[in-house]
């Protein structure tokens, strides 16, 4: 193993989240981690004390993400069509930048050994009714 490196969170949450979709939660160990982040145990347990801390820490940035685009690219006061247009375009950007979180924490909900996180499901619960609300505007203006 190479001498150990300045290791940042997102570089860490990346490859992490990277290797969780790849091989799944119970698939992927620390030492996989590890290996691929060219760091040692220490410097990894100084970030993260579990592979479970890591998924809840891929969940929060994507909150994260919701919090600070998703719902000011719906507001509420636009048109149906430009809702729609900006939930269409969140998502478009939460797959583009977001790809291995959004696939670990869409298989939290079918696979038990994930953790699951209650505030990304509500996070996404509450764009789903901003959406079905813009749909439902829209139909009714026709």
């Amino acid at each position: 193993m190479a001498a150990p490196r300045r290791l940042t969170r997102d570089r860490l949450l990346d490859v992490s989240a990277e290797l969780f979709a790849e091989q799944g939660h119970e698939g992927t160990s620390i030492s996989d981690i590890t290996d691929a982040l060219r760091i040692t145990r220490p410097t990894l347990y100084a970030h993260a004390k579990s592979k479970a801390e890591l998924v809840e820490a891929i969940h929060e940035r994507l909150v994260g993400f919701h919090d600070r685009i998703a719902l000011t690219q719906i507001p509420e006061d636009a048109s149906p069509l430009e809702r729609i247009e900006g939930a269409i375009r969140t998502h478009l950007e939460a797959t583009r930048y977001f790809a291995h979180p959004l696939r670990i924490a869409l298989n939290s909900a079918r696979d038990a050994s994930i953790p699951y996180s209650k505030k990304l499901h509500d996070r996404w619960h509450q764009q789903d009714v901003l959406l079905d609300r813009a749909i439902e505007d829209g139909q009714r203006l026709g």
